[in-house]
């Protein structure tokens, strides 16, 4: 069992990047849990000073957290997830990294969606933007169990391009993805 090193979530398949963070996933981000140094490379035990230090900070935060000034929940909302899954995606597409925004594509699109297919289709949206940055703003997004609605402003630099009202996303494995954008499931 691995994880990885970005996030520390469990990668329970190979894959070239974390479904969680997005993280590519190589031998240097892989850690499994009883990783141990290099042979002849003996550990140096932590300065008590710096555990006291940490232990004071997680303190604090459970306290803040149990007094609601952090919200009081232990795990991102549902809405924050799909908020980073679509900054993730923003990064991919600007990024021009086809593989890791295929992977943000849930399984269901992707058994309908060839990486070919859906390459092609992203890179002929982009040539409408002149190799500026996409970026998505004013993210709204509506939850109903394991499916949400997000609504969001397209811009591409500081150019207004579109509004998206209806990006569909689904929840599967504990884990948030994107859905087809269009009616061939592609």
């Amino acid at each position: 069992m691995t994880f990885c090193r970005h996030c520390g979530t469990r990668i329970e398949q190979f894959g070239v990047y974390c479904q969680q963070c997005g993280a590519k996933l190589d031998a240097a981000n892989r850690a499994s849990p009883q990783s141990s140094p290099e042979p002849g490379v003996a550990r140096k035990p932590f300065p008590l000073a710096v555990i006291g230090l940490a232990a004071a900070a997680g303190l604090a935060v459970l306290l803040l957290a149990l007094t609601g000034v952090l919200g009081g929940s232990k795990s991102a909302s549902d809405e924050d997830q799909i908020i980073s899954l679509i900054k993730r995606s923003e990064s991919a597409f600007n990024d021009r990294d086809w593989i890791k925004a295929y992977s943000l594509l849930s399984p269901a699109t992707q058994s309908t969606c060839t990486f070919e297919v859906f390459r092609t289709r992203a890179e002929y949206a982009l040539g409408y933007v002149d190799e500026r940055p996409l970026s998505a703003r004013d993210i709204n997004v509506a939850v109903n169990g394991n499916r949400a609605i997000a609504s969001y402003d397209v811009y591409a630099g500081n150019e207004y391009v579109t509004r998206t009202n209806d990006d569909a996303y689904s929840k599967e494995g504990g884990h948030w993805y994107d859905e087809a954008d269009s009616d061939d499931g592609c």
